[in-house]
Protein backbone atom coordinates (compact mmCIF):
# COMPACT_ATOMS: atom_id res chain seq x y z
CA UNK A 1 0.00 0.00 0.00
CA UNK A 2 1.06 3.29 -0.94
CA UNK A 3 1.14 6.51 1.51
CA UNK A 4 -1.96 7.59 0.05
CA UNK A 5 -3.72 4.32 0.42
CA UNK A 6 -2.67 4.23 3.76
CA UNK A 7 -4.06 7.85 4.71
CA UNK A 8 -7.19 7.25 3.17
CA UNK A 9 -7.53 3.55 4.51
CA UNK A 10 -7.16 5.81 8.50
CA UNK A 11 -9.10 8.44 7.06
CA UNK A 12 -12.36 5.80 6.40
CA UNK A 13 -11.56 4.06 9.42
CA UNK A 14 -11.49 7.41 11.54
CA UNK A 15 -14.91 8.40 9.57
CA UNK A 16 -16.39 4.87 10.71
CA UNK A 17 -15.31 5.43 14.11
CA UNK A 18 -16.64 9.07 14.40
CA UNK A 19 -20.10 7.61 12.95
CA UNK A 20 -20.03 4.35 15.60
CA UNK A 21 -19.39 6.94 18.67
CA UNK A 22 -22.07 9.28 17.43
CA UNK A 23 -24.58 5.64 17.07
CA UNK A 24 -23.67 4.75 20.56
CA UNK A 25 -23.91 8.70 21.97
CA UNK A 26 -27.74 8.69 20.30
CA UNK A 27 -28.52 5.02 21.66
CA UNK A 28 -26.90 5.69 24.99
CA UNK A 29 -29.54 8.98 25.13
CA UNK A 30 -32.12 6.54 23.85
CA UNK A 31 -31.65 3.77 26.36
CA UNK A 32 -31.62 6.63 29.56
CA UNK A 33 -34.86 7.56 27.88
CA UNK A 34 -36.55 4.20 28.05
CA UNK A 35 -35.22 4.02 31.32
CA UNK A 36 -36.52 7.30 32.26
CA UNK A 37 -40.40 6.61 31.12
CA UNK A 38 -39.97 3.33 32.86
CA UNK A 39 -39.08 4.93 36.30
CA UNK A 40 -41.71 7.44 35.82
CA UNK A 41 -44.79 4.87 34.55
CA UNK A 42 -43.48 2.23 37.59
CA UNK A 43 -44.06 5.10 40.08
CA UNK A 44 -47.05 6.36 38.35
CA UNK A 45 -48.41 2.61 38.52
CA UNK A 46 -47.48 2.20 42.32
CA UNK A 47 -49.34 5.36 43.20
CA UNK A 48 -52.75 4.82 41.46
CA UNK A 49 -52.18 0.70 43.25
CA UNK A 50 -52.35 2.94 46.24
CA UNK A 51 -55.32 4.66 45.48
CA UNK A 52 -57.06 1.91 44.64
CA UNK A 53 -56.40 0.02 48.29
CA UNK A 54 -57.22 3.82 49.55
CA UNK A 55 -60.53 3.60 47.63
CA UNK A 56 -61.38 -0.11 48.77
CA UNK A 57 -60.50 0.67 52.25
CA UNK A 58 -63.00 3.46 51.96
CA UNK A 59 -65.80 1.64 50.53
CA UNK A 60 -65.36 -1.17 53.31
CA UNK A 61 -65.62 1.16 55.32
CA UNK A 62 -68.75 3.09 54.05
CA UNK A 63 -70.50 -0.12 53.66
CA UNK A 64 -69.31 -0.91 57.20
CA UNK A 65 -71.34 2.39 58.22
CA UNK A 66 -74.43 1.53 56.16
CA UNK A 67 -74.70 -1.51 57.63
CA UNK A 68 -74.93 -0.09 60.85
CA UNK A 69 -77.40 2.59 59.84
CA UNK A 70 -79.76 -0.02 58.74
CA UNK A 71 -79.03 -2.20 62.12
CA UNK A 72 -80.21 1.22 64.02
CA UNK A 73 -83.25 2.01 61.81
CA UNK A 74 -84.39 -1.42 62.10
CA UNK A 75 -84.24 -1.36 65.91
CA UNK A 76 -86.08 1.96 65.99
CA UNK A 77 -89.12 0.34 63.25
CA UNK A 78 -89.11 -2.95 66.13
CA UNK A 79 -89.65 -0.24 68.83
CA UNK A 80 -91.94 2.34 67.14
CA UNK A 81 -94.19 -1.00 65.72
CA UNK A 82 -93.78 -2.22 69.24
CA UNK A 83 -94.79 0.87 70.77
CA UNK A 84 -97.68 1.19 68.09
CA UNK A 85 -98.86 -2.35 69.11
CA UNK A 86 -98.81 -1.35 73.42
CA UNK A 87 -100.82 1.90 72.19
CA UNK A 88 -103.10 -0.59 70.01
CA UNK A 89 -103.51 -2.67 73.12
CA UNK A 90 -104.26 0.43 75.29
CA UNK A 91 -107.26 1.55 73.09
CA UNK A 92 -108.77 -2.08 72.84
CA UNK A 93 -108.62 -2.33 76.94
CA UNK A 94 -109.91 1.36 77.08
CA UNK A 95 -112.61 1.04 74.54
Amino acid sequence: MSKEQVEEHVSRIQEELDREREERNYFQLERDKIHTFWEITRRQLEEKKAELRNKDREMEEAEERHQVEIKVYKQKVKHLLYEHQNNLTEMKAEG
